[in-house]
């Protein structure tokens, strides 16, 4: 039995450290699989880090965009690319860079979506443009996503229409952003529809009260009016779906639990300013 406790607490312990590895990528390939762009060579500098000391770090890094079936190099471009996801169009003209599992801190001038032609960068975005609020992402021990994850059906993960050529990417805050794959520029900011004044986008612990009665106490809102203590009633007529755990994110409009197409109740939306962050934050609703 005891034997059996310890293989169960390592197997645990193992999963937790692996739900939160980084990831390195040495290339990436088009959706027909005609082009592909491959890690080259790595400058290498001294870089002072959070400790005060200076370490020797890759400070730029070069990549070759390549025809798959000649092998030719069509151009190189540079870059810090391995951790993020690009997406190469299937000319090989195009490529967007998105940094959507960031090692970074989350600050308003952190640049997290670029869009490239032919090696040369058209347009980029910070976070601060993306996002109302850099506090309304998802954050684990190393890393952190701005945008939701890919099983929204609202909008799905950012991926190419190679007939329109756009790019739809969809952030915590419910605005959806389309994006001009060859120009670099928005084509077109929404907020979504089920969204008006009166709506409170929240995360926190639900507790069911019973027949269709509910009630969260908000760790993090996005925007709505909460009351001080928190606490907020609503109704659904949809039962909530527990298997995501206590803590989810809701869209509520006057006390009713709104369904948006989107997997909410998985949005783990846990940087909790409302409940630990400054009194301004928490009397602040400037996303709407």
């Amino acid at each position: 039995m005891k034997k059996l406790y310890l293989f169960l607490l390592f197997a645990l312990l193992t999963l937790q450290g692996l739900a939160d590895e980084g990831r390195y990528r040495r290339s990436f390939k088009s959706e027909n699989y005609a082009y592909e762009l491959r890690m080259l060579t790595h400058k290498y500098g001294m870089v002072m880090f959070p400790n005060g000391k200076e370490y020797k770090a890759v400070i730029e890094t070069t990549w070759g965009l390549y025809d798959v079936i000649s092998s030719r190099q069509l151009y190189t471009v540079k870059g810090d690319f391995s951790s993020k996801t690009v997406h190469v169009s299937n000319d090989g003209k195009n490529l967007v860079v998105i940094d959507d599992y960031s090692e970074e801190i989350p600050s308003p001038e952190l640049k997290v979506l670029e869009f490239y032609a032919g090696g040369k960068l058209l347009n980029a975005y910070i976070l601060g443009e993306l996002l109302c609020s850099c506090r309304n992402i998802s954050e684990s021990v190393y890393h952190f996503d701005w945008f939701a994850d890919s099983e929204l059906t609202y909008a799905p993960d950012p991926k190419f229409n190679y007939d329109m050529q756009k790019l739809a990417i969809t952030t915590f805050e419910l605005v959806r952003y389309q994006f001009d794959v060859e120009t670099g520029e928005i084509l077109k900011k929404e907020l979504h529809p089920a969204v008006n004044r009166n709506s409170a986008l929240v995360y926190g612990e639900i507790k069911y009260l019973g027949r269709e009665d509910y009630e969260i106490d908000v760790c993090h809102r996005v925007y709505g009016r909460v009351s001080q203590n928190g606490k907020m009633r609503f109704t659904s007529k949809r039962r909530i779906d527990w298997n995501s755990g206590n803590f989810q994110t809701v869209l509520l409009n006057n006390g009713q639990y709104i369904e948006t197409g989107a997997n909410m109740h998985r949005w783990i939306l846990n940087q909790c300013r409302f409940k630990y962050g400054s009194q301004a934050e928490r009397n602040g609703n400037n996303c709407l």
